[in-house]
């Protein structure tokens, strides 16, 4: 025991030699942590024990060595606090203070011995180990409000590496800890909240009870956070550490969307990977979070999507391909191309571990996954020229006619349970026919005789319609051949619906159907069962037609049998008081004039009319028509047709409808980027659009003007220029619209829009990316800068808002290297201003007369000016010599007519005074 003592007291003179070295040592990129945990626990045990610890006994402590220990520990942990983040040595000692907590507990949890298994907290021996731990978080939790950004994250570190080691805690200095880290996930410092919400995450499974303040749990602001903290770093933490159940999942999903790539990617590799079924995951965002993935414009993000698919989700379906395709619902993802996209990025990655075989049995038992997976592995083999597999898979001419025809025939007799699923499998087998090589006389003509079987079927779906009127063009020997079948087709469908155009003609105004009605085919009390009928034959002549031109490139005078098509189909229809005869009479009539310059020509007219008198869908397909005849023909020769198309163009963009507007700034963007049209007072009207508080929302005006702006005005110095033309303008028009917003409209700071103008007209941008033989005009923004000074001098002093955005305007404009008469018109303007609207604004006046010395150094006098400066020079020295020494009379730094030597030396001192030294000092 004296032995023991001695060197109890040993140890403890020694403190301020062996922790520092062990703190050395922890520093070394190479160090063992946990063996220097070890030696710590050694020091420790022997500074404050006075007796060997006993298995069920309290641990003999001696109060000052375990203070003296706890003294030295903290002197040394402090000298690391203050060290930036990213420092490996100090960082090393974060991760060694972790070690020794894990350590240190662990011995003490080793050495005691539960006396039962209903032990409460109560019971709990206080250890060396819990006192130790109490003591450092007391410490670490007094530099958590510190002012220092370092000192914050180094405790916040601490924290998050040491909270899951240190056991049993008091449930004050717990709640002492949850409340400061509630304060630190609200850190203006994202380090500092990336640290905080770390340590959070670890407490998030042991504890639901809510905060007294906001009333959320844990994992309620954690949740917080992943959708709302603006640092991408703090997001990714609570990605990675949050709990995945039913609550979370949701959000989590939520972030395969987030604006940074590393956290898209992170959500797919290390969350979506790994949940225990696919199916925990609602159909409906199993598809969307598959689409988001497979479309994302970072390529890691869709290979890990793709390994995502190819390595996990299938071993949730016993890697059993079309019982994966079951669950994945691919009847519902057909649609919009989702299902088509994932099973060609699960054959790329997992081709050559399949075995793919297609026999008579497969042929004869289709459901609609194998059906599904049969069309699109064809185009797989397809577009990757694998010819050999693909001979392998497909059926055939005449076997797949057969195929056809006997589910088409299951369809028709199929219950409404099961008339969807063959339904998808018909649409599926044609596809999948297009692939087929009709090489084969006999194959070709039963696929043909099948065709015009299925196409004469009432109620078909458009997909089938198009996929039908393919296969029969390709059935067809040229197109001559394939517009006469399709007019067969036609007639026979007529036929079959016996429509009798005079009887139509007289019941027609008894008929009056609703577009819904129609589409859904429901009769109705009000329709006619016959005229409804007739209707519905009609739409689909018109489908049939305007596919089989869509696919027609021959003019009208080498397929005359259009001609027929287009007097007994499309002008009646054209003419027809239904809103949706109407409506695909015009589209066949559209695509007819693609067809004939002279036909196009002579219904330019009726396009415009259409545009102007008719309702929103009819304005839609006819704005669209006329865009598709200006860049086929020419604006000259389709404006000729026209009384005044841009007033025409004016219409459309101010129209109500969002749709018409983003067609119309589309079809105008192309128009004007092909240099098809040229009209400033248009792209005015685009600029005004593009910030207007009503087309914020609309996404497509945005995105397709978002695009076209930088690629015009940095295309050509031509574009610049017209856009410099008429940018003041916009501005001030714009700026005036902000003024006047009501309540609950936005609009972007008009400050923002003049540096966007401003970017947009810089020469500089332009000599980027201009080619090789256009010339830059270099001074293009000195006449907007002429536009801006004499609006400031029109511009009444209470207008603050337009002074300051043109100040602004004024101030982002390039102006080194205008002409000098340019100069000489804005130093003027500039003393105009001075003189009679002065500039209140401390900030924007400061920058405005920099912006105006620094012209000033620019301007080279003319004769004229330097005698008549000579002549006011002596003028001055006489009246000075012939009075008595008076005070000079305050000269104004933005004098205009200042001497250019002086102007020199004023732009020398305010270049001394930004750089923090005065003129002198730095002169000297």
């Amino acid at each position: 025991m004296v032995r023991q003592e001695q060197n109890r007291i040993q140890a403890i003179s020694r403190l301020s030699t062996t922790i520092p070295q062990l703190f050395n040592e922890a520093q070394k990129p190479n160090a063992v942590l946990m063996r220097l945990s070890v030696s710590l626990r050694k020091v420790q045990e022997t500074c404050v024990l006075k007796s060997p610890i006993v298995e069920g006994q309290p641990q003999d402590i001696d109060q000052d060595g375990e203070a003296a220990f706890n003294k030295e520990y903290i002197r040394n942990l402090n000298k690391i606090l203050p060290i930036r983040r990213k420092e490996p040595h100090a960082d090393n000692i974060v991760r060694y203070v972790a070690t020794f907590l894990q350590y240190t507990q662990k011995q003490d949890n080793d050495g005691q011995e539960d006396d039962s298994e209903d032990e409460t907290q109560d019971d709990v021996q206080e250890t060396i180990s819990s006192r130790f731990a109490r003591i450092l978080m007391v410490h670490i939790l007094k530099g958590l409000n510190a002012k220092s950004l370092n000192v914050r994250l180094r405790c916040c570190q601490i924290i998050a590496l040491s909270v899951s080691c240190l056991g049993e805690i008091d449930e004050d200095l717990y709640q002492l800890l949850k409340t400061a880290l509630y304060e630190r996930i609200k850190d203006k410092e994202g380090p500092v909240r990336v640290q905080a919400v770390t340590a959070l995450s670890r407490l998030q499974s042991a504890d639901d009870e809510p905060d007294a303040n906001d009333g959320l749990t844990i994992i309620q602001k954690l949740i917080w956070i992943l959708r709302h903290d603006p640092s991408a770093e703090v997001r990714r933490v609570v990605i990675v550490n949050l709990e995945l159940n039913s609550q979370t999942l949701p959000y989590i999903i939520e972030r395969a969307r987030d604006v940074d790539s590393l956290n898209r990617r992170i959500v797919f590799q290390r969350r979506l990977s790994n949940i225990p079924d696919f199916r925990m995951i609602s159909s409906e965002d199993r598809l969307k979070v598959i689409k988001w993935g497979l479309s994302d414009r970072d390529s890691s993000v869709k290979l890990v999507v793709g390994k995502m698919i190819a390595d996990f989700w299938i071993k949730h379906a016993d890697h059993n391909l079309l019982e994966f395709l079951e669950r994945m619902d691919v009847m519902e993802g057909a649609e919009n191309g989702v299902s088509e996209k994932m099973l060609t990025t699960l054959l790329e990655l997992r081709m050559p571990s399949m075995n793919l075989t297609f026999d008579d049995q497969f042929w004869d038992n289709l459901s609609p996954e194998s059906a599904f997976l049969a069309r699109v592995l064809t185009n797989f083999l397809h577009s990757k020229k694998m010819e050999d597999e693909l001979d392998k898979v497909l059926p055939e001419v005449t076997r797949h006619a057969f195929y056809i025809q006997h589910y088409n025939n299951l369809w028709q007799q199929a219950s409404k349970e099961t008339e969807g699923e063959y339904e998808f499998i018909v649409g599926q087998l044609l596809g999948l026919a297009t692939r087929l090589d009709y090489a084969d006389e006999v194959g070709r003509r039963k696929m043909y005789s099948i065709l015009r079987e299925i196409i004469l079927v009432p109620d078909l779906p458009d997909e089938h319609l198009a996929a039908l009127v393919d296969l029969l063009s390709m059935t067809a020997t040229d197109e001559c051949d394939f517009t006469r079948i399709i007019v067969e087709v036609i007639g026979d469908i007529q036929e079959q619906a016996d429509i009798d155009e005079e009887e139509t003609q007289n019941n027609i105004k008894r008929l009056k159907l609703s577009e819904e009605a129609m589409m859904k085919t429901e009769y109705t009390e009000e329709a006619d069962p016959r005229m409804l009928q007739i209707m519905l034959a009609k739409l689909k002549c018109l489908s049939i037609c305007k596919f089989m031109l869509e696919r027609c490139q021959e003019s009208l005078q080498d397929n005359s049998s259009i001609y027929g098509l287009l007097n007994q189909l499309v002008i009646p229809a054209v003419q027809n008081k239904e809103i949706v005869l109407r409506e695909e009479g015009l589209h066949c009539l559209g695509l007819v004039c693609h067809l004939d310059k002279t036909l196009a020509m002579h219904n330019i007219p009726l396009f415009v009319h259409c545009i102007q008198n008719g309702n929103d869908e009819l304005k839609k397909k006819a704005l669209k028509i006329l865009f598709d005849m200006i860049m086929k023909y020419g604006y000259n020769m389709i404006s000729e047709k026209m009384e005044n198309p841009p007033e025409l163009f004016e219409y459309c963009l101010d129209h109500d409808s969002p749709e018409i507007q983003a067609i119309a700034c589309e079809g105008l963007a192309k128009l004007i980027l092909s240099r098809s049209y040229k009209h400033e007072e248009t792209l005015k009207l685009l600029v005004i659009l593009y910030f207007f508080p009503t087309s914020i929302d609309n996404n497509k005006v945005q995105q397709c003007l978002s695009y076209f702006f930088p690629a015009y005005c940095h295309s050509s110095t031509e574009n610049q220029q017209c856009m410099s033309n008429i940018g003041v303008a916009a501005l001030v028009e714009l700026t005036e619209t902000f003024v006047d917003l009501k309540e609950g409209e936005h609009m972007v700071e008009p400050t923002v829009i003049a540096e966007m103008l401003t970017h947009w007209t810089d020469p500089r941008q332009l000599s980027v990316h201009r080619r090789s033989d256009d010339e830059v005009d270099i001074a293009v923004q000195g006449k907007m800068a002429i536009e801006i000074l004499l609006k400031l001098t029109q511009c009444p002093s209470d207008e603050d808002v337009l002074r300051k955005t043109m100040c602004h305007a004024f101030l982002r404009l390039y102006l080194d290297d205008i002409d000098q008469k340019t100069i000489t018109r804005l130093l003027a303007l500039a003393e105009v201003i001075e003189k009679e609207r002065p500039i209140i604004e401390s900030l924007y006046r400061t920058h405005f007369n920099k912006a105006i010395r620094r012209i000033q150094t620019l301007h080279r006098p003319t004769v004229d000016e330097l005698s008549q400066e000579h002549i006011n020079e002596e003028t001055t020295i006489q009246s000075s010599s012939s009075s008595s020494l008076s005070p000079r009379p305050p000269q104004s730094i933005e004098s205009i007519t200042s001497r250019r030597t002086k102007n020199s030396k004023h732009m020398d001192d305010d270049s001394a005074d930004d750089m923090g030294f005065d003129s002198d000092s730095s002169s000297s």
